[in-house]
């Protein structure tokens, strides 16, 4: 026991790369608390460059206008242009009526123009039933030599329930993505899911049964 100890202390131990993450979802505008959250985000950003900001979905319908999600968001990009943020779709940004929906697809032409990656696996255009324009399935972070893939998904009732997006069932269409993620060949994988914590676990299972290491 004592030489299997010395062996291991004897072992030339490395990190490929170390990056501190942030994540929350269901923010619901609370403004005023994410901005706190977000300010965090930008000291550690511009002390380090190896920080990744997760927002899991919900950012419209709350207490404050929705133009402020948007423009923390830009203003924090603007400020530490290094950091990567990612933003998932939740089930009340789409909308219910088409104004909402119109402010829906301006805010995330607004995101992205400003370097801000928005994901949804599941989620399409009703109309079109084309990948909301914007929206990728997934998105590929470089951080401290690690390759982390993110890829999300939403509640599987925004057919019903949204003006202008329809979607499916997230397990169907992770086994569709599944090569994709694994041509990525990622050193990370992150799922974030904006439903309940049953449906959401059963996803992970099902992930790590297809092979996909989810970190």
């Amino acid at each position: 026991m004592i030489n299997n100890y010395n062996t291991f202390l004897n072992r030339n131990i490395t990190f490929s790369g170390t990056t501190k993450i942030y994540a929350l979802t269901d923010s619901h505008q609370q403004t005023r608390g994410k901005c706190a959250l977000l300010t965090k985000i930008l000291e550690d950003g511009k002390q380090n460059k190896n920080v990744l900001a997760l927002d899991g979905g919900d950012l419209f319908k709350g207490i404050y206008p929705p133009e402020l999600e948007i423009q923390s968001y830009i203003t924090l990009k603007k400020e530490a242009p290094d950091l990567e943020i990612v933003i998932n779709i939740g089930n009340n940004d789409p909308g219910y009526k088409e104004e909402s929906y119109e402010f829906f697809k301006k805010s995330i032409k607004t995101l992205t123009d400003n370097g801000i990656h928005v994901i949804s696996a599941n989620t399409w255009d009703k109309n079109t039933n084309q990948r909301i324009e914007g929206v990728k399935p997934y998105v590929v972070i470089n951080r401290d030599g690690d390759r982390i893939l993110v890829t999300g998904f939403c509640v599987n009732n925004l057919t019903q329930t949204t003006y202008g997006v329809k979607s499916e069932d997230p397990i169907k269409v992770l086994a569709n993505l599944k090569q994709a993620i694994l041509d990525e060949k990622p050193d990370g994988l992150i799922i974030m899911s904006h439903d309940w914590f049953a449906p959401s676990e059963k996803l992970m299972k099902f992930a790590q049964e297809q092979g996909l290491k989810v970190d």
